[in-house]
Formats: C-alpha cells, structure tokens, sequence
C-alpha cells in the first residue's frame, strides 16, 4: 500500500514535470529571443553614440570656425573705421 502510494506520487510528479516542460522550453527560446533583441538595441545605442559624437566634434569645429570670422569681421571694420 505505501509502496503503491508512493508510485502514485511519482507518476503524479513525472506528469507535472512533463506538463511543465514545454513551458520551460517555451522560456528558454523566449530568453534566446530577449538577448537577440537586446544584442541588437544595444548595436543600434553604439551607431547612435558615434553619430553623436561626431554631431558634437562638428559642433566645436563649427563654433570656433565662427569665432575666427568674428574675430576677421571686427578687424576688418577696424581697418575700415566702422
């Protein structure tokens, strides 16, 4: 009787097992799925960050490049005496 009873268990654990496999194989491709897609967020955050700093280098550039002419305009109107 005990020995029966503990088959019982046994089989009853086996088939919750079972029934809980797919899930779990259904979680182990859904996580395969989430590190691709993170993989491929995190390359698409890197292009933005080179863009970016390049945006900004250009911006530096720009800035002093403007200072310069500023600075040939208030020479200019010096010579000329305006």
């Amino acid at each position: 009787m005990e020995k029966e009873r503990l088959e019982l268990k046994a089989d009853k654990i086996a088939l919750e097992v079972t029934k809980h496999t797919g899930s779990i194989d259904k979680i182990v491709v859904d996580v395969a799925d989430l590190k691709e897609k993170t993989s491929k967020i995190i390359d698409g955050q890197d292009k933005m960050m080179v863009i970016l700093q390049r945006l900004d280098q250009e911006r530096i550039f720009t800035i002093e490049r403007v200072r310069h002419l500023e600075e040939e305009v208030n020479k200019i109107k010096v010579h000329l005496a305006l």
